[in-house]
């Protein structure tokens, strides 16, 4: 099954996922440049790295007041913030499974002298089903100032998207089952986030392109029936059906009066994607 590749594509499966990025071009020039500046897991497992080790994030999930995010520079402490319960996008996941929290793989910073930078935390809700499992994966980008510690009082998440999902749903329970399924004993549900950045935007920050595909395999099935009471498989079916109502591309600016991202137009409602 071929899958679709873009310039920062996530491709999420049960137990790991795939990340690969860099920034879009843009013609404007009405803010400075930014860059998405992949970084890597240090051998110690605690921190994650730019390739020069100029900047690393390192994240305390155990922290007392809820999670705590801190970024070095040049080895030094250069900023830190801690995310409270709630602030999170996944702040309604326990009733879903287990939560885990990590750093997104990139840091964003602009090519002007304000020093300010973006850091993303990724959630992972994870479940499991009787021959099967799903799991989501999510974003929350955080706006870490320069220049000291800020307040807790308002929150320093600017935009919360997500990044991807998987559900892998059991369709063989008998013999017949198998031979009516062509041995395709799964049903095979995706979600796949692709995130740029344009050099334009409001407020200094830049404006976030957000791409989505939802797929679905056998092309046949659908998460709203019963894929035992289809007919039976063919070869024609035994492909990736593109979900179009959970395909979509949406421009994410920054608002000053609210201080987070907003889409230049509602989301469609996938929650049956994204909720295990």
């Amino acid at each position: 099954m071929k899958r679709n590749t873009a310039c920062l594509n996530v491709m999420f499966a049960l137990g790991a996922f795939l990340v690969s990025g860099c920034s879009a071009v843009s013609n404007h020039v009405d803010i400075a440049a930014y860059r998405m500046i992949p970084l890597v897991t240090d051998p110690g497992g605690e921190k994650h790295c730019s390739q020069d080790q100029k900047w690393c994030v390192q994240l305390d999930p155990n922290a007392d007041s809820g999670v705590m995010v801190s970024v070095t520079q040049d080895d030094k402490q250069a900023r830190e913030r801690t995310l409270g319960s709630g602030m999170l996008a996944d702040a309604d996941a326990d009733a879903f499974g287990a939560t885990d929290h990590d750093i997104w793989p990139f840091l964003i910073m602009g090519d002007d002298a304000s020093g300010n930078v973006l850091v993303g935390i990724t959630s992972t809700i994870s479940t499991g089903y009787s021959g099967g499992g799903a799991e989501a994966h999510f974003l929350d980008l955080i706006g870490l100032e320069a220049g000291g510690i800020p307040s807790g009082a308002t929150s320093p998440v600017v935009l919360s998207v997500p990044l991807g999902a998987m559900k892998m749903i059991r369709a063989c329970f008998d013999e017949d089952d198998i031979q009516k399924r062509r041995d395709v004993c799964h049903d095979e549900y995706r979600f796949e986030a692709d995130i740029r950045l344009e050099n334009h935007g409001t407020a200094g920050l830049p404006d976030v392109l957000y791409t989505s595909t939802a797929t679905a395999f056998p092309a046949t099935v659908s998460l709203d029936q019963d894929s035992t009471q289809l007919p039976a498989l063919r070869d024609e079916d035994l492909v990736e059906r593109v979900d179009e109502r959970c395909s979509f591309e949406r421009v994410f600016r920054f608002d000053v009066t609210s201080g987070r991202y907003q889409p230049d137009a509602p989301l469609p409602a996938c929650d049956d994607y994204l909720i295990p």
